[in-house]
C-alpha cells in the first residue's frame, strides 16, 4: 500500500493501481488501499472506476469501525460525494469526518475537504480563507491544486 502512495506521488498512477491491486489482493482489503487506487485512477483519468473505489473504500472503513463510528470512513464517503458534485452532502460528511476519532494525519485533509466543498457549492467569502489557510497542512494526497484553481475562481467579498 506504501508503495502503491509513493507511486502515486512519483507521478505514476497506472504503477499505481497495478500494486495497490496485488496489495488488496495479498491481504484484508484495507480502506487505504482502497482511497489510494481511487486517487490513482483519478489521476490516471478514470474518474467512474475512482468513485467506485472510493466508495469501497468508504464500506470497508465502516465494515472495520465499531458501532458505525468512523471519521475516515465519513472522509471517503465525502470525497465519493464531492466527485459526484453533492457538495453539501460531502461537506455533512467532512464534518461528520472531524466530529469522530480520525487518524491524526487525516484531520487537515478532513478540513480542507470541508472547506472545498463550501467554495465548490459557492461560498466564496470565509469559506474561501479557510480553504486556503488549510492548504499547507494537507496531505500529499489532498488535490491542492484543483483546491487553489477554485479558490483563485471565487470572487472576492462572496457570501461566507
Amino acid at each position: 500500500t506504501e508503495l502503491g502512495g509513493a507511486q502515486i506521488l512519483s507521478g505514476e498512477p497506472a504503477a499505481a493501481v497495478a500494486t495497490l491491486d496485488r496489495a488488496l489482493q495479498s491481504s484484508p482489503p484495507k480502506a487505504r488501499a482502497y482511497f489510494l487506487r481511487a486517487r490513482a485512477k483519478e489521476l490516471a483519468g478514470e474518474p467512474e472506476p475512482a468513485l467506485a473505489d472510493y466508495n469501497l473504500a468508504s464500506r470497508t472503513a465502516f465494515a472495520d469501525a465499531t458501532d458505525l463510528a468512523s471519521g475516515e470512513a465519513h472522509l471517503y464517503r465525502g470525497i465519493l460525494l464531492y466527485r459526484r458534485k453533492d457538495y453539501s452532502g460531502a461537506e455533512e460528511e467532512f464534518a461528520s469526518a472531524l466530529n469522530f476519532e480520525i487518524p491524526r494525519a487525516l484531520r487537515p485533509d478532513a478540513s480542507a475537504w470541508r472547506h472545498l466543498s463550501a467554495v465548490a457549492s459557492g461560498f466564496c467569502g470565509a469559506s474561501r480563507q479557510y480553504l486556503e489557510q488549510s492548504l499547507p497542512s494537507v496531505s500529499p494526497y489532498f488535490p491542492k491544486a484543483e483546491a487553489q484553481a477554485l479558490a483563485a475562481g471565487c470572487p472576492a467579498g462572496s457570501p461566507p
